[in-house]
């Protein structure tokens, strides 16, 4: 905000200044230095964020593994059993792909509400509020470090063979975060004018589940389900996650796709919070 002093008369002739409140944008090139320079901020507000969701439980940070771990060993326990997906290595297959995915699923409806959920902050004190949305990107990589670990550690008792492939897991965690981060910035700033976004971020999670290959190669999708897969932006994440094990070589399609989602939604969110940056305090 700008504020602009000018004089108003009143009846008794006295002269007080009226304050005027113009929003102006923010170039993105001074929203880019801003965020630099709040840096720090933005890995204090991490590290605390994930130490105080689980400083009140009696084992701590061990559920941050435990948790997405036992997820993945049920899941594949059971699609391993039941649907029996002729995939190599279908635990780690699995494993990796929730790496990926939980990360995913963590950010997406977190960051997406983060600017409107922190309005106490955001009023308090000026800084880019498109530092509340990374917060969220920031804090959940504590996790996915972990959780790559273990995938590692029991890739090979699972059957995996890791080699030079486990190097694609530097691309792909790159790409994940590079995609994830751009989609929780423009869901963030719509949040502020749509309040609606957190829920419609909750239910697109929910059905992207079963339209991204987590538990399932692309392969093995139905012909009806195909194109979706393509134009999904996670399925190029996902393929080089479970190349990373050595299932398979990495595509490239739907690593190109995953590369333009993740350009339009950098587009996006700098020209959203260049515009609106300075006012969504108001609008909190």
């Amino acid at each position: 905000m700008t504020a602009i002093a000018t004089a108003s008369h009143t009846g008794g002739g006295d002269s007080l200044p009226v304050l005027e409140l113009n929003g102006e944008s923010t170039s993105p090139l001074k929203l880019g230095r801003d965020l630099w320079v709040w840096r720090e901020l933005l890995v204090l507000l991490a590290r605390k964020e994930f130490h105080v969701k689980y400083r009140r439980m009696s084992f701590g940070t061990m559920w941050a593994v435990a948790l997405p771990l036992l997820q993945s060993l049920v899941m594949a326990t059971v699609f391993s059993r039941l649907v029996r997906f002729s995939v190599p290595h279908y635990a780690a297959f699995m494993l990796s792909g929730m790496a990926a995915w939980t990360y995913f699923s963590t950010v997406f409806p977190a960051g997406s509400t983060a600017i409107a959920g922190n309005s106490a902050l955001s009023t308090k004190v000026y800084f880019p509020r498109a530092l509340l949305p990374l917060v969220q990107a920031t804090t959940a990589l504590y996790g996915l470090v972990i959780m790559l670990a273990i995938v590692l550690i029991l890739s090979v008792p699972l059957g995996a063979h890791l080699g030079a492939a486990a190097l694609l897991f530097v691309p792909g965690v790159v790409l994940l975060v590079a995609f994830t981060s751009s989609l929780v910035l423009t869901a963030a700033a719509l949040q502020v004018y749509f309040r609606d976004v957190g829920y419609i971020a909750n239910a697109l999670v929910l059905l992207l589940m079963y339209l991204s290959p987590v538990i399932y190669p692309p392969s093995l999708a139905p012909h009806i389900v195909q194109p979706v897969l393509t134009a999904n932006p996670m399925t190029g994440i996902l393929d080089l996650f479970h190349a990373a094990i050595g299932v398979h070589s990495p595509l490239l399609l739907p690593l190109v796709v995953t590369g333009l989602w993740s350009a339009g939604l950098w587009a996006a969110a700098v020209v959203l919070h260049s515009r609106f940056d300075r006012v969504f305090t108001d609008l909190l």
